[in-house]
C-alpha cells in the first residue's frame, strides 16, 4: 500500500519530506511488529512477566488524533484482515475516529489533509468531525458558558432569588443575571459584551442590585 505524502502549509509545515519517511518507516516497522504479534500462539512460560500481544497493539493505538495516525491505523487495519477480521474492523473503525477528532480540531471541510484525501472513509470522518466542530460552535454561541457567578441573594419576602454571572463569548465578556422564583430553575438573561472579565463582573452586580432596588416593597 502506498501512503502519499505531501508537505502542507497547514499540517506538515513544521515537518520536512525527509522526516515525514523517516516517520513512516518506523511507524511500517510497527506495524509489521504488530501485524504478527496478532497471530495466535501459546503463551510462553513468561508471559506473565510483561505485557501480551493485545496489549502491545493497544499501545499503537494510542496515538493523537492526527491525520498520519488516521492512516496508519487503517493500514493496520488492511494488514490484520486476513489474520483477525475482527480486530481489522475495530481498528478500520478506530482510524476514522481518529479522522473525526482532526476534523473537530481543524474545523474547515473544503480543507482535507493531504494524507486523508484519498481514502473516502477517512475523508468521511474528518467532514464529520468538521460538522460537529461546527455545531458545538453554534451551540456554545447561544448558550455561552458560565466563567463566574456570585451568591444568590433574596428578596425581602423570600419569593425571588437573584444572582449575578458572567459568561465568555466568541465577542468578550457578558454581564448576566438569573432570576429565580421559589427556587425554580432559571435562565441567565446577559448584556452587551464588554472586553474584560472586571468589566462584565461589576456591570452583572450593579444589574443585579438595580433589580432589587426596582422590585422592593419598602418605599
Amino acid at each position: 500500500m502506498t501512503i502519499p505524502i505531501q508537505k502542507t502549509q497547514r499540517h506538515l509545515m513544521s515537518t520536512s519530506l525527509n522526516e515525514t519517511a523517516w516517520n513512516l518507516q518506523v511507524h511500517s516497522r510497527d506495524l509489521t511488529r504488530a501485524s504478527r504479534s496478532m497471530v495466535p500462539a501459546s503463551p510462553g512460560p513468561d508471559a506473565a512477566d510483561g505485557p501480551s500481544r493485545v496489549d502491545h497493539i493497544d499501545q499503537i493505538l494510542r496515538w493523537d488524533p492526527t491525520p498520519l495516525g488516521a492512516r496508519i491505523a487503517l493500514a493496520l487495519s488492511r494488514v490484520l484482515a486476513p489474520l483477525d477480521p475482527a480486530r481489522s474492523t475495530e481498528l478500520r473503525n478506530h482510524a476514522q475516529d481518529l479522522a473525526v477528532a482532526v476534523g473537530e480540531k481543524e474545523g474547515d471541510p473544503e480543507q482535507v489533509p493531504a494524507i486523508l484525501a484519498d481514502d473516502e472513509w477517512l475523508v468521511q470522518g474528518f467532514k464529520y468531525g468538521c460538522e460537529q466542530a461546527a455545531r458545538w460552535a453554534a451551540y456554545f454561541e447561544a448558550h455561552p458558558p458560565t466563567v463566574w457567578h456570585g451568591d444568590w441573594m433574596m428578596d425581602l419576602d423570600g419569593t425571588y432569588g437573584t444572582r449575578a454571572s458572567v459568561a465568555k463569548s466568541s465577542d468578550g465578556f457578558l454581564p448576566g443575571l438569573e432570576v429565580s422564583r421559589l427556587g425554580g430553575d432559571c435562565e441567565p438573561t446577559f448584556g452587551d459584551p464588554v472586553p474584560t472579565f472586571e468589566q462584565a463582573v461589576e456591570i452583572a452586580e450593579t444589574r443585579e442590585s438595580k433589580w432589587h432596588r426596582d422590585n422592593s416593597d419598602v418605599e
